[in-house]
Formats: structure tokens, C-alpha cells, sequence
């Protein structure tokens, strides 16, 4: 949606972000909540790792159907590494093996928890790593996106008190009781 007035920084592709937005949080509830029933259906028999291999077992065979059908990405790799040589593939298992150890920490907290804790911590990690890359690189943020952070720091604040009281609510109903 191109208009004649664009914010400075503005590219005119704010809805299509807004509607990318949407669409990736939409399949993230998706996916969470489908994990969340399969976890709870198969206790015992399925366990963070299975769960990981399994997706990632899917997601390689689709990818390299697709990139053998109708990409010639493969060949672009082979080129990259023949010419960049050792320290790019060393760079590609590194980063491989980064986005492994990241996925365990997620599959044990959906097995132990529930999505709902995963979706805040990984939202609290997003926030406070944009926070930190703010202050650190010297960024600077409009009043827009200030008020964004606010609001999703207050949101996770919130959801922690609320946790907390309901808690001890709890609590002091049971000890009542004895």
C-alpha cells in the first residue's frame, strides 16, 4: 500500500508486515496448542527429543523436496563453500549446531511446562535482546516502538503478578482450610 506520504524509514510495506505478523503468530498458536494435545495424549511415550526429531526430520524432507524440484539452491551452496572454503562450512555447523541446542531448551520447556510458558519466555528473550541491541549499538527508537517495548515488558509483568497472586491466593485458601 504505497501512498505519496511515507514516514521517513517507511518502505510502504507496512500492511504486508502487519499481515506477515498475523499470519506467523496465528501458525505459532497453531502449532503451540497442537503440541500441547499431543503432549498431554502421549505422556509417557513422547518426550521433548522425539518431538524435535520429528519436526525436524519433516521440515528436512519437505525442504529438500522442494529445493530439488524447484530451486537450484544446492549447487549455490556447493559454489559457496568450494569457494569460501573450511571457515564457511565451520560457520554453517556452528550455527547449526546453535540452533540445535536452542531447539532442546525449547522442546524441554514445552515437555515441562506448556507453550504458554514458552511463548513468554521466548517473547520476553526477543524484547530484552532488542533492549540490549538498543543500548549497546546505540540505536534509536521512535515513539512507536518505545511504546511497543512498554507494553510488552508491562504484559509479561502483569502475567507474572497475576501468576503470583493467583498463587498465593491459593495458598491462603488452603491453609484456611486446615
Amino acid at each position: 500500500m504505497k501512498s505519496g506520504k511515507q514516514s521517513p524509514g517507511e518502505d510502504g510495506n507496512v500492511m504486508l508486515g502487519l499481515a506477515m505478523l498475523c499470519g506467523s503468530l496465528l501458525l505459532d498458536g497453531f502449532t503451540n496448542s497442537a503440541q500441547d494435545i499431543v503432549f498431554k495424549k502421549n505422556p509417557k511415550k513422547l518426550t521433548g527429543a522425539h518431538m524435535m526429531a520429528y519436526l525436524n526430520f519433516f521440515t528436512m524432507a519437505n525442504l529438500i523436496a522442494y529445493t530439488l524440484t524447484f530451486t537450484d539452491q544446492f549447487q549455490d551452496v556447493y559454489n559457496f563453500i568450494s569457494v569460501n572454503g573450511t571457515l564457511a562450512l565451520l560457520d554453517l555447523i556452528k550455527f547449526s549446531l546453535c540452533g540445535a541446542i536452542g531447539q532442546i531448551f525449547i522442546f524441554i520447556t514445552l515437555e515441562q511446562f506448556s507453550s504458554v510458558v514458552l511463548v513468554t519466555v521466548t517473547v520476553t528473550r526477543k524484547m530484552l535482546s532488542m533492549a540490549l541491541s538498543v543500548f549497546l549499538f546505540g540505536h534509536v527508537l521512535n515513539w512507536k516502538q518505545w511504546s511497543g517495548l512498554f507494553l510488552v515488558f508491562a504484559g509479561v509483568v502483569l502475567e507474572s503478578l497475576v501468576k503470583v497472586l493467583q498463587k498465593n491466593a491459593a495458598v491462603a485458601k488452603h491453609e484456611k482450610k486446615d
